[in-house]
């Protein structure tokens, strides 16, 4: 998963093997976004979700629709699980499955009236394996985590958003050092 922003937009791209057999399988699944970043609730030791549950306390505020391409604040808690197909409709109540996927956000958690304004799409490339969302902004992308699973549930993308430096500003970044550089030099030299 990729997740970078440029004059006012968010794209958020998922990749993997799943996506070159998608629309003929299962269906997708929405993506979830915590503008507090990625807080895994069971955390393993190497710092993954050892269960992939999606639950309560991880902060999720936002869902970008692949169904009807719209972005809506996330305040219903009406989730479709992923491996059952039911409701996750109170948050409280929430568990662990035998199988660990049945607390999936698969689609919903939003009232259809709530829809922020803006240009929303989900693009699935079979070819490219991939799975394109593209939002407005909701908040830095080095402070937001995000979730996905295909209606199935048996698979989870989850992470965090990082802040990557644009090519120029890496190039300033040298010339800026390489000028301190021949400073320092030419202090050493007096």
């Amino acid at each position: 998963m990729t997740a970078t922003q440029s004059g006012g937009t968010t794209t958020v791209v998922l990749y993997g093997g799943y996506f070159a057999h998608a629309g003929t399988t299962t269906g997708f699944g929405d993506l979830y976004i915590s503008t507090t970043g990625w807080q895994v609730s069971t955390p393993s030791a190497d710092g993954h979700d050892a269960l992939d549950q999606f639950t309560n306390t991880e902060g999720w505020n936002y869902v970008v629709s692949c169904q009807n391409q719209k972005l809506y604040p996330l305040d219903n808690f009406d989730f479709i699980n992923g491996t059952s197909g039911s409701k996750l409709t109170d948050p409280s109540t929430w568990t662990i499955g035998a199988a660990g996927r049945t607390a999936q956000a698969w689609t919903g958690g939003y009232f259809p009236g709530s829809q922020l304004p803006g240009v929303v799409t989900a693009v699935w490339d079979q070819s490219a394996e991939t799975l394109t969302f593209t939002f407005p902004d909701v908040g830095p992308v080095d402070q937001l985590g995000f979730h996905w699973t295909m209606a199935c549930g048996n698979d989870v993308i989850e992470g965090q958003g990082h802040t990557v430096p644009e090519p120029g500003t890496l190039l300033l970044l040298g010339f800026g050092l390489a000028g301190l550089g021949l400073y320092r030099r030419r202090a050493v030299r007096k």
